[in-house]
């Protein structure tokens, strides 16, 4: 990802996360949480710090709307299945 200097940078953030987490996808989750089928994180130690801080760049540029980017992003995915 490039960097995150626009809300419209934020919003493609988002909306990319959630495409790669999927359903469980929450802005609010810290992504060393995140586990795969055998528990294993799906992010770990440098990449897990980096996207949260980046999640946290998301915050200040949209504030709440964060969560309607998501969802947005969400009825994306579920109607592309």
């Amino acid at each position: 990802m490039n960097a995150i200097n626009t809300p419209a940078d934020a919003r493609q953030y988002i909306t990319a996360m959630a495409q790669r987490i999927g359903l469980g996808f929450h802005p609010d989750t810290r992504v060393g949480e995140y586990r795969d089928d055998q528990g294993q994180p799906l992010f770990g130690g440098d990449e897990a710090e980096r996207i949260d801080a980046e999640l946290d760049q998301c915050f200040d540029l949209l504030g709440d709307e964060v969560y309607d980017v998501g969802m947005s992003a969400f009825h994306h995915i579920v109607n592309d299945i």
